[in-house]
């Protein structure tokens, strides 16, 4: 089996696959849900450059991983025969867009969903949320569950963190709170923030990260900024710290004493997996994936969505108990090498590959 690896765009994962030597093909299938003609025409020829590419290699099993490329790959599959697994990562709620656009999107997942009872031959969903989410009587039996995996060897634990005690202007002493996750209303910051003003009435060494930054495509420009006011707002200004785009998230996870994720309808929560790595406790709102990702009382705690006293709860009793900290961190780790190891995602995918191309 050889992989060969197409991209819609010419972006960070291009770069870092090349670096590793992996040959990619960037054919542009960026801005699919655009009704623009020039935008039309430069998707059709697209899916000519991707059909006359898949030729070119001589291609068994196209395996997509975005909506626009489910739409082109799918295509190409059956235009030449050959077998075609969609990977859905994605709730249709969660994507940032317009209004307008997000109407225009809905309609065009739902022609999506349609089409897959002929564009698809397998469809993997990353949870069971996404897959509850779209499934519908002409696709069930395609779809399969595979959660995502990490590289636990990348995420230990045993991270040097010294280093951002006085990068951060932390101290010894201080007990830290984080949130890991792209600055989007639907992450939930918010939420994260007034929790962090309950805690801190609690916990007075308490302080809290946000680690992340916002992303060039989000509708709220400004909504860095929102947070910032809420921080002041809450009289958290000295306690809250935005680190922006990070590369040491292993670090910043060790350094943390407890993980807070307060997603609405997280597809999966792949934060939820590396914290467990680095065996730390989190908290998390009980919706999407975090029902997967999270043992309520052994790996960290879920409570109801948007329960900031509850969530503050949690949290202040994790802080004032380290003992149970630790051994839910313990816990976590044991739970994410067992059920969420790259080993068990790879082989599930090949499964799926093997039960597709038995029949060539």
């Amino acid at each position: 089996m050889t992989p060969i690896v197409v991209c819609g765009s010419n972006g960070p994962l291009v770069r870092e696959l090349r670096i590793e030597g992996i040959d990619v093909k960037v054919i542009d299938i960026s801005t699919l849900f655009s009704i623009n003609p020039c935008r039309i025409a430069t998707n059709l020829f697209s899916l000519f450059k991707l059909w006359h590419y898949s030729v070119k290699m001589r291609i068994d099993l196209i395996h997509t991983n975005s909506f626009g490329a489910h739409i082109f790959g799918g295509i190409v599959a059956r235009a030449l025969g050959k077998k075609t697994v969609w990977h859905i990562r994605e709730l249709t709620e969660t994507i940032e867009d317009t209004p307008q656009k997000k109407r225009w999107r809905r309609l065009i997942v739902s022609f999506l969903l349609f089409g897959s009872a002929f564009l698809a031959d397998k469809i993997i969903c990353v949870s069971n949320a996404v897959r509850d989410h779209y499934i519908n009587g002409s696709i069930g039996h395609k779809m399969v569950v595979i959660h995502n995996g990490i590289d636990t060897g990348r995420f230990r634990g045993d991270e040097d963190t010294g280093y951002l005690l006085a990068e951060l202007g932390l101290g010894a002493e201080d007990r830290v709170v984080s949130i890991f996750a792209r600055l989007s209303p639907w992450k939930g910051h918010h939420w994260f923030l007034r929790g962090a003003a309950r805690i801190k009435e609690q916990v007075g060494r308490a302080r809290f990260l946000i680690v992340g930054s916002q992303m060039d495509y989000l509708i709220e420009k400004d909504y860095e900024e929102q947070l910032r006011k809420l921080a002041r707002d809450l009289g958290l200004e000295n306690d809250v710290i935005f680190t922006g785009f990070r590369n040491d998230v292993p670090a910043l996870m060790a350094l943390s004493d407890v993980i807070v994720s307060t997603s609405y309808k997280e597809p999966f929560g792949r934060v939820i997996l590396e914290a467990g790595a680095v065996m730390r406790p989190v908290v998390a709102f009980n919706s999407g994936g975090h029902l997967e990702t999270v043992v309520d009382g052994v790996t960290g705690f879920l409570v109801p969505y948007g329960d900031v006293e509850a969530l503050a709860r949690k949290v202040a009793f994790l802080l004032e108990h380290e003992e149970t900290a630790s051994e839910m961190g313990r816990n976590a780790r044991n739970w994410v090498e067992r059920e969420f190891s790259l080993d068990r995602l790879l082989n599930g995918l090949l499964g799926v590959y093997e039960e597709l191309l038995v029949v060539l």
